[in-house]
């Protein structure tokens, strides 16, 4: 998936311990009993961006890299329960979601057997708020990070922000805590590692963009959570190849497709699959760059009836997916099952509606479509099909590469543009969707539905639940964007593993889980 589609992150969310002003849970996550040794092979369709934490991707399959070398403060363990990392306990103290504090774990120490103290995780996640391009560092904003006694971090924010438990957890990298020796060196922090985490790359052993080798780091705090002497992560092009390895023997673990899953069944090979994901198209702004009708909001709630979400869901993505028009996720807090049926699939609306707005006849608007993520693409292409039964003409220009993609989209030539994005909570995909933001093409401007999502920044319980669901009943309304449907994330494994735990909350597969079977 392309960084672009949120302007946060991306990926995942889950639900706390407790209340967001509550202490967190403490203890460890526990090795599964049984087997442990030998070398576990992963085959991933992407290689690392970077193997600098800041820096690298946090998509299926690139996720895979940083994890085994960095520990995070915060791990998001299965089920979306956030557990200890090189913290203990973690806490907001006050009122307005602004200061954050952790306890840091002792007797911890980096792979290169300097310790873990209070002062090198301030070192490090000052470093992670001022690098220029991360993703976390721009939605959190010029933070403080200070020590606030012997082992307690105190993070300061500008802005409201309920999120901080998910931003520091290992689903974003953005808490993997670095060391000083890799601090002191910026450059070398993409082809080595620095951390504190279970492994630490093998450079001799390692053939960039090919394959990637992890030991054991003897410094490791747990070494039960050490599974295997090795673990290798092999880049391969397609998934037809990464299923080739896996059934020949030569994968343990690789990532699949919607197009692959029943040539994997057929092999008898284990396959887990959750929702991960979802797609739709974005509409300009009120100022109507590109196309004057979609300033119209009957416009754009005509546009929303005229998908027939259900038969992409099912067609499309061959039952694996799930409709949806909102850009919440069915099955949390914040997708309002009350308002699924708002915009049912409906063309004679659809063009009732845009005889309404004065466009009998329809319109015609450009989209940029992304195609190096598939499932958007896939599934643009079917609303398009759509739109054109209502009258609605759209002018497509394709993208593969993600530079481009971004200047065709700032260019302020298309009214449209497909997207895609992994599952978030709402502080974050309320960021991306509902809030103006001054420089991008898409800037939903709406005083009452920016209040809302500013108020549940603030709150807590059910009056933050209650703000979140205003805004989601606001952005219906307004209809900025044509939701459409969610998708699947695709793992098979050989019978030799066992360990894997994925789902909606956590979808994307932690490596360090693993064990022989």
């Amino acid at each position: 998936m392309n960084r672009r589609f949120s302007r946060a992150a991306t990926w995942l969310a889950g639900l706390l311990c407790a209340a967001l002003t509550a202490t967190a849970c403490s203890g460890t996550t526990e090795a599964p009993k049984g087997k442990s040794g030998g070398t576990l092979n992963v085959v991933s369709l992407t290689p690392p961006a970077s193997l600098n934490p800041m820096r690298s991707g946090i998509s299926v399959g690139e996720n895979w890299y940083v994890p085994l070398a960095y520990d995070s403060l915060i791990r998001l363990g299965p089920k979306g329960k956030f557990e200890p990392g090189l913290a203990t306990s973690w806490k907001y103290v006050g009122e307005g979601n602004r200061e954050f504090q952790l306890t840091i774990r002792s007797g911890v120490k980096f792979a290169d057997g300097t310790p873990v103290t209070v002062d090198a995780v301030v070192k490090s996640l000052k470093f992670a708020f001022a690098d220029p391009v991360n993703p976390i560092a721009q939605t959190i904003g010029k933070a403080t990070v200070e020590a606030s006694g012997d082992d307690t971090v105190t993070i300061k924010v500008p802005q409201s922000n309920p999120e901080l438990e998910w931003l520091l957890s290992s689903t974003t990298h953005f808490s993997s805590i670095i060391s000083a020796k890799g601090l002191a060196g910026p450059k070398a922090l993409g082809h080595r590692t620095f951390g504190a985490g279970p492994y630490v790359l093998d450079e001799k052993a390692t053939v960039s963009g090919d394959h990637y080798t992890f030991t054991p780091n003897r410094n490791y705090y747990n070494k039960s959570a050490i599974r295997y002497d090795k673990i290798v992560v092999k880049v391969v092009s397609s998934t037809n190849s990464a299923l080739s390895l896996l059934r020949t023997g030569a994968a343990d673990v690789v990532q699949g497709d919607v197009n692959t899953v029943q040539s994997a069944e057929s092999a008898k090979l284990k396959v887990y699959s959750t929702l991960v994901a979802q797609t739709g198209i974005m509409l300009t702004d009120k100022a109507a760059t590109g196309a004057k009708p979609l300033s119209n909001k009957l416009v754009r709630q005509a546009l929303n009836h005229a998908v027939d979400r259900k038969t992409i869901a099912e067609g499309l993505l061959h039952g694996t997916g799930k409709p949806v028009n909102q850009v919440g996720t069915p099955g949390t807090p914040d997708y309002l099952d009350s308002e699924a049926n708002r915009y049912a699939y409906d063309p004679e609306k659809a063009k009732s509606l845009l005889a309404e707005a004065g466009y009998p006849n329809g319109f015609s608007a450009s989209m940029v479509i992304f195609t190096a993520n598939p499932p958007a693409g896939d599934v643009a292409q079917a609303v398009i099909s759509d739109w054109e039964k209502v009258g609605v003409k759209v002018n497509v220009v394709n993208v593969a590469d993600g530079a481009k993609y971004q200047a065709e989209y700032m260019s302020k030539k298309h009214a449209m543009v497909s997207y895609g994005y992994g599952y978030q909570p709402f502080f974050l995909y309320a960021k991306s969707f509902y809030l103006p933001a001054p420089g991008t093409i898409y800037n939903p401007d709406d005083s009452k539905l920016s209040s809302l999502v500013n108020q549940s920044n603030a709150a807590t319980g059910t009056e933050q639940q209650s703000l979140r669901d205003q805004a989601t009943r606001r952005a219906l309304d307004l209809s900025w964007t044509v939701p459409v449907a969610s998708f699947s994330v695709f793992y098979y494994t050989s019978p030799k593993v066992k360990g894997v735990d994925v789902d909606m909350k956590r979808p994307l597969l932690d490596l360090t889980e693993l064990s022989p079977a």
